[in-house]
């Protein structure tokens, strides 16, 4: 296999990676989600398996808060859109 047809085959796979990603609804959790520390499950807020746009853009709209929580100091992201909390993360 030559270099030129093994980058064609290269591209080729992360065409389809990126065309699964998008039809599964992942893409939008990888373009606006992944710098946050939500996993998947976390931004699929309706929990159909799949995440919206209108769900990711919800999520990445948040802001972070110092909360008490059983004694310990924690962060609660929240979203901006409502102050609804998204999640809070404790030290351990």
């Amino acid at each position: 296999m030559t270099s030129k047809q093994r980058f064609r085959l290269i591209l080729a796979v992360l065409m389809l990676g990126f065309v699964g990603a998008f039809a599964s609804g992942r893409a939008w959790y990888w373009l606006l989600c992944l710098p946050l520390p939500m996993t998947f499950a976390e931004v699929d807020r309706n929990r159909d398996g799949v995440v919206s746009f209108i769900e990711a853009s919800y999520v990445s709209s948040s802001g972070t808060r110092e909360v008490q929580q059983d004694g310990r100091r924690c962060v609660e992201y929240y979203a901006l859109k409502d102050g609804l909390p998204l999640k809070v993360v404790c030290p351990p």
